[in-house]
């Protein structure tokens, strides 16, 4: 994989977390939006649950396949780089793990 492609990927990773943050805050104002005891005022076929399974794991898989990649010595990228590129990485897990998704969908935390 080339020093571009790496960089796409990493890219990539960040719209994921953007799109789990958006669904995120759309299932929030449904909540918000919900009158207890009362039928909703109209009703949409919202596949919220499966659009965030879908983000998410695409986002697991991918930052599986980036750790392999930035870990297996075979990249030829400056080492000042590959250091940024592996903090990127892991600030991107820690926002998608303070979405507690892990627990929501495989009950790990």
């Amino acid at each position: 994989m080339t020093e571009t492609e790496l960089d796409a990927a990493l890219k990539r990773l960040q719209t994921c977390v953007q799109e789990l943050a958006g669904l995120l805050a759309w299932e929030q104002l449904q909540r918000d939006e919900a009158r207890p005891g009362q039928p909703p005022g109209f009703r949409i076929k919202d596949p919220v649950e499966t659009d965030l399974r879908n983000q998410y794991s695409r986002f697991l898989l991918d930052s599986a396949k980036m750790h392999h990649l930035l870990s297996e010595g075979t990249l030829r990228i400056p080492k000042a780089k590959h250091h940024r590129m592996m903090w990127q990485l892991g600030e991107l897990e820690r926002q998608v793990h303070g979405m507690n998704l892990g627990r929501r969908f495989t009950g790990v935390t």
